[in-house]
C-alpha cells in the first residue's frame, strides 16, 4: 500500500518544475525597501496571468489581479489579496501581505529557471517566504514560473496599417499576418517569407524575440523589411473591437485585423 501510495504522488506532481538557479535563502529586509508600490489598476483583470511551482516541498502558485493563491503539500493553503511591489533596479516583481496572522513575500525575477525533473526551462525564478502567526520561524520555497499570455492575443491576426500605412495584398495575394499561440509560440508572413519566433509576455509588456525567416527573394515591392524592423522593436499592445495594435514608445505600430 505504501509503495502504491508513493507512486500516486510521483505522478500527480511530475509535471510540477522547481528552480534550480535560485539558493533557498530567507528574502533580506534590505531588499524590500527598494521597491515601490504599483497602482494596481494597472493589471490586467481577475484571471490567473501568472503561474509557479516547485518541489521539496511540492507547491504551486497562482497570481491574479485580486488575490494570490498558494497551494502548499505539507501545509494549509494560503490565499490573500497581495500588495504589488517592483524593484527600481532590476527586473523584479514582488508581491506582500502582511496582517496579524500571515507574512508573505513573493519575489518573481526575471532569470531562466530549470525543472530538475523535466529539464523545462521557464522565464521567471520565483523566491516565496512565508510566515503564520503559530509558525516559529518564516518558511522559504523556490520554483519556477511563467506569465499566461493573454488570451486575446491568442487569435490569426492579418496586417492592416503599418506606421500609419494601409496595407494591400502582396504579390502573392497575401498581407503581412502574424499567428499567436496559447505556448508562447508565433508564426506569420511577412508580406515575402514566412516567420516564427517566441512572444515574451507579462502584465503590460509584450516583446517578440527569436524571429526567424525563410530567406526567398521577393525584390523590393514589398514592406518586408520595415515589418520585421517594427516587430522586432514591439513593447505594448491593444486589443479593441477585433484588432491589435502593437507598438513601442517611439510611435512605430503595427495594426492587424482578426482574421475569420
Amino acid at each position: 500500500m505504501k509503495n502504491i501510495i508513493l507512486i500516486a504522488v510521483i505522478a500527480i506532481f511530475s509535471t510540477i518544475t522547481s528552480c534550480s538557479n535560485i539558493a533557498n535563502k530567507p528574502i533580506q529586509s534590505d531588499t524590500v525597501a527598494k521597491f515601490t508600490l504599483i497602482n494596481s489598476e494597472t493589471l490586467k483583470d481577475t484571471a490567473v496571468y501568472f503561474s509557479a511551482t516547485g518541489t521539496e516541498p511540492f507547491w504551486n502558485l497562482d497570481i491574479s489581479n485580486e488575490q494570490i493563491t498558494l497551494n502548499l503539500m505539507d501545509d494549509s493553503p494560503i490565499t490573500a489579496s497581495p500588495e504589488l511591489v517592483k524593484a527600481v533596479d532590476a527586473n523584479v516583481k514582488m508581491y506582500r501581505v502582511n496582517t496579524e496572522d500571515l507574512t508573505l513575500n513573493i519575489q518573481l525575477i526575471q532569470k531562466e529557471c530549470t525543472n530538475d525533473m523535466s529539464g523545462k526551462v521557464s522565464p521567471y525564478s520565483v523566491r516565496i517566504e512565508y510566515k503564520r502567526k503559530t509558525d516559529e520561524k518564516p518558511k522559504q520555497l523556490a520554483g519556477c514560473g511563467s506569465y499566461l499570455i493573454d488570451k486575446s492575443l491568442v487569435k490569426n491576426w492579418s496586417l492592416i496599417e503599418l506606421n500609419g500605412k494601409k496595407t494591400t495584398s502582396s504579390e502573392n495575394n497575401e498581407v503581412p499576418s502574424l499567428v499567436i499561440g496559447n505556448d508562447g509560440k508565433f508564426s506569420g508572413f511577412t508580406d515575402c517569407n514566412q516567420m516564427n519566433g517566441e512572444v515574451f509576455f507579462e502584465t503590460g509588456l509584450l516583446r517578440f524575440k527569436n524571429i526567424a525567416t525563410t530567406r526567398m527573394f521577393c525584390g523590393e515591392e514589398n514592406v518586408e523589411q520595415e515589418f520585421l524592423k517594427t516587430i522586432k522593436s514591439v513593447t505594448t499592445y491593444k486589443v479593441e473591437d477585433n484588432e491589435l495594435e502593437l507598438s513601442n514608445q517611439n510611435g512605430d505600430s503595427l495594426i492587424f485585423t482578426a482574421s475569420k
